[in-house]
C-alpha cells in the first residue's frame, strides 16, 4: 500500500508547489518509484503547469464531486510519475473527507502519492491533513513566514498527522532572513 505525504504551507509563494513537482520528479525518474502527484490547491492550483499539461479533462474537483472516478483523472506524465490536476476554475469542496476516500481507491498502485495542499486553512488544507499519513511543511527563513509555519504545525498536531520534516526553501543569506546560531 503506497505511502501519502501531504506537502503544506500556510504562506503562498515559499515554493510548496514547486517543491512537490521536484520532489515528485526525483523519486520517480532517480529512485523509480511510482509516484501519483494530486493538486489539492483548490482556490489556486497550478501543479500540472509545473509539467506542462494545460489541457486536460478530469480534475481532483470531477473525483471529490463524484463527478468521475479518480481513475479518469489521472495524468500519466512518465511511466512512474501520474498527475491528478485541479480545476483552474476554483471548484470549491466542501466534504473535507473526500479526499482520503479518493485516494484509497488507487493507493496500492503507488509507492507514494504526494499531496500540493492549499496555503490556507480553511477546509482545503484539511483535506490534505486528513488524507495524509505524514506531512512535509515547505517553509522560508523569514518572520511572516515563520509564523504561519508555527500555526500549521499546530493544525496538523490537532489531527494527529505527523510532520516528518520541514523543507527550509528559498534561502539567500538576507539580512531579513532568520538565522541559526549553533553553541
Amino acid at each position: 500500500m503506497g505511502k501519502v505525504i501531504g506537502i503544506i504551507a500556510l504562506k503562498g509563494g515559499v515554493g510548496k508547489t514547486s517543491c512537490a513537482a521536484n520532489l515528485g520528479s526525483a523519486l520517480s525518474h532517480e529512485f523509480g518509484q511510482k509516484v501519483l502527484l494530486v493538486d489539492a490547491n483548490f482556490s489556486a492550483p497550478n501543479l500540472a503547469m509545473h509539467f506542462g499539461l494545460f489541457d486536460y479533462e478530469g480534475t481532483i474537483q470531477d473525483a471529490l464531486m463524484r463527478k468521475m472516478p479518480l481513475q479518469k483523472t489521472i495524468h500519466k506524465y512518465a511511466t512512474n510519475l501520474h498527475i491528478v490536476p485541479a480545476s483552474v476554475e476554483g471548484k470549491q469542496i466542501t466534504d473535507h473527507y473526500r479526499l482520503k476516500e479518493c485516494l484509497a481507491q488507487v493507493r496500492d498502485l503507488y509507492d507514494l502519492i504526494l499531496i500540493d495542499a492549499s496555503p490556507n486553512l480553511h477546509g482545503d488544507i484539511l483535506s490534505t491533513m486528513i488524507a495524509s499519513d505524514e506531512l512535509y511543511v515547505v517553509t522560508s527563513p523569514d518572520y511572516p513566514t515563520l509564523s504561519t509555519t508555527i500555526r500549521a504545525v499546530k493544525v496538523a498536531k490537532q489531527r494527529n498527522t505527523p510532520i516528518k520534516g520541514l523543507i527550509l526553501n528559498k534561502v539567500r543569506g538576507k539580512r531579513f532572513e532568520l538565522i541559526l546560531l549553533l553553541n
